[in-house]
């Protein structure tokens, strides 16, 4: 992605533009409130379940009307039907169950439920005004923090409700039977039966969601605990002979989702993803984006003997047989919601020649075993909140500007208090006709790599000194140290400015000379370390950190090639695993050659790398969108029209109280040419 620095540059990267549709006929005077939720009831030709927040109601969109979808009316067909459910509801919950070809059968109730509240309104789903209403409300032991539903299924003629509720120091897992309706229209349930997990729960961690596993009869569980903790675990909650099995997801999971059968190659409930908690790092990129790990309950399943073999529940593999990277927009938005579809289509404009992408059609319509898609926030400034789609089966990004390597620019050579240097990088430095770029390495929207002479070290602060030995050590951040490098202490009292040179050791720096008594505060003063000896310049990335070090050449030596690649999070620093991926390239090399004798400490080469990398990603143009900003979507759900063989993605905007209309297969939704975002929607209610 490009960088950018103009208002709208970060929205035009990784956006599909120039949607032309017809606005959709305003039919009465529907309207949503403060929507929180949304639920495609699929199997009954698709009801759209909408939270009406602030009114405490349903609203129900029928997406199988006329050419464009309409909210269901009520007996007075002049106005929308109302479903009155509990106050300020946020949050559906609908039956599903795995048909006989592993596909999504939707049973005959959805759930809703409040922020804080422990109600929960049964809402009857069918085609009828009488048959869409609250058939029941029920009320849980405690506030409710997840639920969901496993509908009827071969095995069983009713449906299971799972509940987690939290009183203030605990967290409960329970089940809830409810029956078919009986012939009076009514609903039964059981109450509410306790479960429990192998995996107990900890005093003061809650669930904070639950995911019936597609294929089997399994729930899948993941939990938030204090700041930085949570597990995900998979359990039976009807057989107790079956241990639970860790779901190994690199950081604490917020929103579990799993997929219906993709073909024989992604049978149902192969997998299960993640969207992972960015809080547990503080947003750190080993916390975030979208991860999926693999769900192996069949002893025969092929996996297990797979070369190398997976484990139950270990972190998933991506087209490229590396430990998938985790997947995130680039933008550093926050992702909202996911979901995964089995057997859609989706127009791809630039096609991809391997990997599956031959079975496009001419007009770039790729079929989709399993095709992904996430929201993301964005806004009034950082303009890519939006919908961004990848490829779920072979764990990938989908970049529609596949034909575009990374480049790289020189933007100059600079004096600490960045004055441009006369000569730049003529004859010192990094030899810019050397570069070289990995694609998936850079940052997809581009940053500028910065070698800065005698530089700071960074992740050495406040360190403890004992007479002329640094004692204590971060250990990750070790590497970055080399013999001579120079210690400056303290910014405060008579110890600014002092330095003192150190050799290392193992992990011991040791001082050429005692620190003065005036620099032993370390509640005052800073340690701080700075490059030098062999490898005096730092290299940064104004997006990736820190990436490594570099020195110039022998006087004798015609020059040397140093690369560099940012620290790995986890199996891998790359950003996404492109079809040219090499596991063992830097983000960036090139030649170095003899020391700038005009350089001084904090002197710097900036160098700046474009990824050449778009997304496959849906934005609104903030500026035909503007009141409020549509920057911020939330919940997503997928559509197949069967009259129109069309797949169809349907994105709720709370702010703006609509839903939109993406039409996945729709190549009008994407031209090379624009340089804004969308400007033209189906959106329900209509603008």
């Amino acid at each position: 992605m490009r960088t950018g620095r103009a208002l709208f540059a970060s929205l035009v990267v990784g956006t599909f533009f120039g949607l032309a549709c017809q606005p959709p006929p305003s039919t009465g005077n529907a309207s949503i409130s403060g929507p929180q939720d949304i639920a495609l009831f699929d199997a009954d030709g698709g009801l759209l379940l909408i939270t009406s927040t602030d009114s405490d109601e349903l609203r129900v969109l029928d997406l199988s009307k006329q050419k464009f979808p309409d909210f269901v009316r009520a007996p007075n067909p002049l106005e929308p039907l109302s479903v009155p459910v509990v106050a300020q509801p946020t949050a559906i919950a609908r039956d599903v169950a795995t048909g006989s070809k592993g596909e999504m059968v939707t049973g005959p109730y959805a759930y809703v439920r409040s922020a804080g509240s422990p109600e929960i309104s049964i809402v009857s789903v069918d085609r009828t005004a009488t048959g869409l209403s609250e058939a029941k409300r029920i009320v849980a032991p405690a506030v409710v923090t997840a639920f969901a539903s496993r509908g009827p299924d071969p095995t069983h003629a009713y449906s299971r409700l799972y509940v987690a509720t939290y009183d203030g120091q605990q967290a409960t897992l329970y089940q809830s039977v409810v029956s078919p309706h009986a012939a009076d229209g009514s609903v039964s349930t059981t109450g509410f039966q306790v479960i429990t997990p192998a995996e107990a729960f900890r005093p003061g961690e809650t669930v904070v969601d639950l995911l019936p596993v597609p294929g089997s009869q399994s729930l899948a569980i993941a939990t938030h605990f204090q700041v930085s903790d949570g597990k995900t675990f998979r359990f039976a909650p009807e057989d107790s002979s079956r241990p639970s099995v860790q779901l190994g997801f690199p950081a604490p999971v917020r929103k579990l989702r799993s997929h219906w059968s993709g073909g024989t190659s992604s049978p149902a409930g192969h997998r299960i993803f993640g969207i992972l908690d960015e809080a547990s790092c503080y947003g750190g990129r080993a916390c975030s984006g979208v991860y999926a790990v693999e769900s192996i309950e069949d002893p025969n399943d092929p996996r297990l003997s797979a070369s190398p073999p997976y484990a139950d529940g270990a972190r998933s593999r991506d087209w490229s047989g590396n430990e998938m990277v985790p997947l995130t927009s680039g933008t550093g938005g926050l992702i909202q919601d996911l979901q995964v579809e089995a057997n859609a289509l989706i127009f791809v404009p630039h096609l991809n020649p391997v990997n599956g992408q031959a079975a496009c059609s001419a007009s770039g319509i790729c079929p989709a075993d399993l095709l992904g898609s996430f929201t993301v926030s964005g806004s009034e400034t950082v303009l890519a909140g939006g919908t961004y789609f990848f490829d779920a089966a072979q764990l990938n990004v989908i970049d529609v500007n596949i034909a575009n390597d990374p480049t790289v620019r020189a933007l100059g050579a600079w004096d600490s208090s960045g004055n441009a240097l006369d000569g730049g990088f003529a004859d010192f430095g990094p030899d810019l006709s050397t570069v070289t770029l990995q694609d998936g390495l850079v940052h997809p929207e581009g940053e500028e790599i910065f070698s800065t002479y005698q530089g700071i070290i960074p992740g050495f602060t406040s360190i403890a000194v004992t007479g002329t030995t640094v004692t204590v050590l971060p250990a990750d951040n070790i590497t970055r140290l080399v013999d001579q490098d120079l210690m400056l202490v303290g910014t405060q009292n008579g110890c600014a400015g002092f330095e003192v040179s150190m050799t290392l050791t193992g992990t011991v720096l040791t001082l050429s000379a005692p620190l003065p008594t005036e620099c032993t505060d370390f509640t005052k003063n800073n340690v701080i370390l700075r490059a030098n000896g062999s490898k005096p310049y730092v290299v940064t990335a104004s997006k990736s950190g820190y990436l490594g070090r570099w020195g110039p050449p022998a006087a004798n030596d015609a020059g040397v090639t140093v690369g560099f690649r940012a620290d790995s999070v986890l199996s891998s620093s790359a950003y996404y695993h492109p079809f040219n991926f090499n596991a063992g390239a830097s983000e960036i090399a090139f030649n170095v050659r003899a020391q700038d004798p005009s350089f001084r400490r904090d002197y710097y080469y900036e160098i700046s790398v474009d990824s050449g990398y778009q997304a496959d990603a849906y934005i609104l143009d903030p500026r035909t969108f503007y009141n409020p900003p549509y920057v911020l979507p939330t919940a997503l759900t997928y559509f197949h029209d069967t009259r129109l063989l069309l797949t169809k993605v349907y994105v709720l905007y709370p702010a703006g109280n609509r839903i939109i209309e993406i039409p996945v297969t729709d190549p009008s939704r994407w031209s090379p040419f624009s340089t804004v975002g969308i400007t033209s929607v189906n959106a329900y209610p209509p603008f």
